[in-house]
C-alpha cells in the first residue's frame, strides 16, 4: 500500500484506500489547522464536516441531490441565473492566503449574452476577493478566474453536463491560480490579485453575494483552507476525491 504525506499527516495513496467505507477512512486534516471548513453535502445538507461550526444558510431552497461525485451533492437545478445561494457568514475577512477546492458539474447550459455565472465567490458584493465563474456564449464557453475586481485568467473550454470536473482555486502572496483536474491551468502576479481589497462579508458556493448570477449545476466534497495549497497537496486532493469520499473529520459525527 502506498504512503504519502498530505497535510503533514501519513495518509494511504488514494488508489488503496478507494473501497474503504467513509467511516474508517483516515482523517486526513487532523492537525491541520488551516483548514477552515468542509461541506460534504452528505447526511446534513449544511452542515461543516471541519468540525469549525460554519454551517451554511440555504438561500431560495437548494436541495440535496441523490448523485453526487459520491453519494449525494448540492443540486442548484437547471435554471441558469438564478438566486439560490449556500453560504457563510462565519468565513469573513478572507483577505490573506485562501484555497478553495471542488467537484462540480453542469445540470444545463444555456448558450446566450449576458450568462456569466458564479461557481464560488469569496467578496464583497461579488467583486472585490476572489471568484470563479463561467459563460456560454454564441457558442463560446469560458471559465473565467477573478480577483480584485479584474479577470486574472480567461480558459475556454466547456464545463459539460456529463462528467464531474474538479476544481482549485489558490491565492497566496502575489499570486491567484486555478486547477482543473490537478492541473495548473494559469494564474497572474502581482499585488492587486494577490490580496483581496476588502474583507469577505460571505463564502457562497453556485453564486455570488448578491445572488443574481447562479450556477445551474451540482457541487460535492467543497474544501476551504487559509493558505495556498502547494502543488503536491492539490494532486493528493484531486487523486483521493476521484476515487472515494474524504471521509469523517475525528469527532465530528456525520
Amino acid at each position: 500500500m502506498a504512503i504519502s504525506k498530505f497535510l503533514g499527516v501519513t495518509v494511504a495513496d488514494a488508489r488503496s484506500i478507494g473501497g474503504v467505507s467513509n467511516s474508517t477512512v483516515r482523517d486526513l486534516f487532523a492537525g491541520d489547522s488551516s483548514l477552515l471548513a468542509y461541506y460534504r453535502f452528505d447526511g446534513d445538507l449544511l452542515k461543516d464536516m471541519s468540525g469549525n461550526g460554519l454551517t451554511l444558510s440555504n438561500g431560495n431552497s437548494v436541495s440535496q441531490g441523490a448523485s453526487g461525485k459520491f453519494g449525494k451533492c448540492a443540486d442548484f437545478g437547471s435554471t441558469q441565473l438564478h438566486n439560490k445561494t449556500l453560504s457563510t457568514t462565519g468565513l469573513t475577512g478572507l483577505t490573506g492566503d485562501l484555497s478553495v477546492a471542488f467537484w462540480m458539474k453542469l445540470n444545463a447550459e444555456v448558450n446566450g449574452a449576458g450568462y456569466v455565472y458564479t461557481i464560488f465567490d469569496a467578496a464583497v458584493n461579488g467583486y472585490k476577493g476572489v471568484s470563479l465563474k463561467y459563460s456560454y456564449n454564441s457558442g463560446n464557453r469560458q471559465v473565467y478566474l477573478t480577483a480584485g475586481g479584474s479577470n486574472i485568467n480567461v480558459s475556454s473550454y466547456s464545463i459539460g453536463t456529463a462528467a464531474w470536473v474538479h476544481f482549485v482555486v489558490t491565492r497566496g502572496t502575489n499570486t491567484v491560480y486555478k486547477y482543473r483536474n490537478g492541473s495548473r491551468e494559469d494564474g497572474s502576479l502581482g499585488t492587486t490579485q494577490g490580496s483581496s481589497n476588502a474583507a469577505a462579508t460571505n463564502f457562497v458556493i453556485g453564486n455570488i453575494a448578491a445572488a443574481n448570477a447562479g450556477t445551474a449545476g451540482l457541487f460535492d466534497e467543497v474544501l476551504v483552507f487559509n493558505k495556498a495549497l502547494s502543488q503536491d497537496e492539490i494532486n493528493s486532493i484531486y487523486n483521493l476525491t476521484a476515487t472515494t469520499k474524504i471521509g469523517k473529520i475525528t469527532g465530528v459525527a456525520i
